[in-house]
Parts: structure tokens; C-alpha cells; sequence
């Protein structure tokens, strides 16, 4: 689709985004969520 808005784009650098897209999707499935901190609001009335 980037290639038929902007026919300039080289499809190396489309296929390297493609790539890159993949690794990243395929990172974020193997992650685990992690509580690194935990805010205590304290209101008085």
C-alpha cells in the first residue's frame, strides 16, 4: 500500500519495515507484564 501512495518508497525499505514489524510483534507477545511501582493516593476529608 506505501508503495502505491508514494512510488519513490524503495521496496527494500518496505520489506525492511516489514521485517522490522515482525520482530517487534513477535517481542511483544513473549513479554511479561511487570508492576514496577504502585501510587497510594491518601484523601482526608
Amino acid at each position: 500500500m506505501l508503495a502505491r501512495l508514494n512510488p519513490g518508497v524503495d521496496p527494500a525499505e518496505i520489506k525492511n519495515l516489514q521485517t522490522h514489524q515482525a520482530s517487534l510483534e513477535e517481542a511483544l507477545t513473549e513479554t511479561r507484564y511487570r508492576l514496577d511501582s504502585l501510587h497510594l493516593v491518601v484523601v482526608e476529608s
